[in-house]
């Protein structure tokens, strides 16, 4: 199961890089999704 192992770990190590930038993250999230919902209205 060494895959596995590898996958958890790079996932793990990921999760918490996104925890330490969950703000950028989020705000280019929220940005992305305002975006998308401007076009839709406008088309």
């Amino acid at each position: 199961m060494l895959g596995a192992s590898v996958v958890y770990k790079f996932l793990e190590t990921h999760f918490i890089a996104s925890l330490m930038k969950l703000d950028q993250v989020y705000i280019a999230y929220v940005i992305d999704l305002m975006v998308a919902f401007s076009v839709k209205s406008n088309v």
